[in-house]
């Protein structure tokens, strides 16, 4: 719970992007193109369907809290990462007018556990959402690779581990897809590590 709110937290700091063709507004083709070239940009930020990944887990967020909320969803255990590689979750109900800030994050939920596993975890993950203005699926930001930093904590702070991914959410998508893994490497070779995936928001 306390991760999951510092995580909330943190929103107010990150930043988006969608990744995309962007014309050249200097081109004399583009510009003699005209509306031609403008829809031709806007299709090239759509996501292929074939390409966008499927769902493991579906979750709703709420968004009638008066200070904000997180909905975060885990991976039963491990073995996906054996079986497909990654771990997929969709949150729906993103688009909300009351938020001042709204995320999308994934992190590994036992790396925290001692520093040597945290510092040899790391979570790898990529976003999607479904923009309303564009009318289809599309990439926000660029695929985010971060390994454990170890805090040991003292008194009353437990320890944790900081190897979370974050991206800021469009106001204009209403549904996100989170695809990541945390992995350990180790003496054998790298191992899946249950992860965490969600949405959180503030007002």
């Amino acid at each position: 719970m306390k991760r999951a709110m510092n995580l909330l937290a943190s929103s107010l700091v990150s930043s988006f992007a969608l990744v995309g063709c962007v014309a050249d507004a200097t081109d004399l083709d583009a510009e003699l193109a005209g509306l031609e070239e403008v829809e031709e940009a806007a299709q090239a930020l759509c996501v292929d369907m074939a390409a966008l990944p499927a769902f493991d887990q579906t979750a709703v967020q709420s968004n009638s809290s008066d200070v904000g909320s997180f909905t975060l969803r885990e991976s039963p255990d491990n073995t996906y990462y054996s079986s497909k590689g990654n771990y997929v979750v969709e949150v729906t109900n993103v688009k909300n007018p009351f938020a001042s800030s709204q995320t999308a994050t994934a992190y590994s939920v036992n790396a925290h556990k001692s520093k040597s596993v945290c510092e040899n975890t790391t979570t790898t993950a990529t976003l999607y959402g479904f923009d309303e203005v564009e009318g289809c699926w599309v990439q926000i930001g660029a695929t985010k690779t971060k390994k454990g930093v170890y805090s040991p904590g003292g008194g009353f702070i437990q320890p944790s581990c900081s190897d979370g991914v974050s991206w800021s959410i469009p106001t204009t998508v209403t549904k996100v897809r989170i695809k990541g893994k945390s992995v350990l490497q180790t003496m054998f070779g790298p191992a899946g590590q249950k992860i965490a995936e969600g949405t959180s928001w503030i007002h």
